[in-house]
C-alpha cells in the first residue's frame, strides 16, 4: 500500500503581508510636489493596513469595512493608536506601487485623502489588495 504525504505550512498572518515602502515614498513625493509635510511611516498605522489588506485577500472583497465590521478607526485604535483623523485608501488589481499611486492620485476621493492633514501613513500589499492608512495623532 502506498501513502501520500501532504505538508501544509501555516504562516503567521504578518509573513502574508507585503510591505509596500515605496508606496508611501510616491505619496510623500506628491505630498511634497504641493508643498506639504510627508507623512511618517507608523507601525500602528501599517499594522492597521496589514490587517485589513490580509482580510480582503482571505475574503475575495474589496471595501473599507472589513469582514467582522470593523473600519479605520476601528483598526487604528486596536493597533495602539490614538487618532483624531484617519483616512484610508484600498485598491486591488494594480501591480507596482507606481501604478497603485497614480490610481488613488487620479481619483478625487483617493487624492483628497492622500494630500490630507494627515501626519502618519502605513501601508500594506497581500497579493493584489492594497491598503494605505493615514491618521493624525490627538495631541
Amino acid at each position: 500500500m502506498k501513502s501520500i504525504l501532504i505538508a501544509v505550512f501555516l504562516l503567521p498572518a504578518a509573513a502574508l503581508a507585503e510591505p509596500a515602502p515605496e508606496v508611501a515614498a510616491r505619496i510623500n513625493a506628491e505630498r511634497s510636489a504641493r508643498g506639504l509635510a510627508p507623512l511618517a511611516v507608523s507601525p500602528e498605522a501599517t499594522q492597521a493596513a496589514e490587517r485589513h489588506a490580509q482580510d480582503m485577500a482571505r475574503g475575495g472583497f474589496l471595501g473599507h469595512d472589513g469582514s467582522d465590521g470593523s473600519d479605520i478607526g476601528t483598526r487604528l485604535t486596536e493597533a495602539g493608536l490614538r487618532w483624531c483623523m484617519a483616512a484610508e485608501n484600498v485598491a486591488q488589481g494594480h501591480r507596482s506601487a507606481e501604478a497603485v499611486t497614480q490610481g488613488w492620485m487620479d481619483s478625487d476621493g483617493h487624492r483628497r485623502n492622500i494630500l490630507s492633514d494627515a501626519r502618519l501613513i502605513g501601508t500594506a500589499r497581500v497579493g493584489d489588495y492594497w491598503v494605505t492608512t493615514y491618521a493624525a495623532p490627538c495631541r
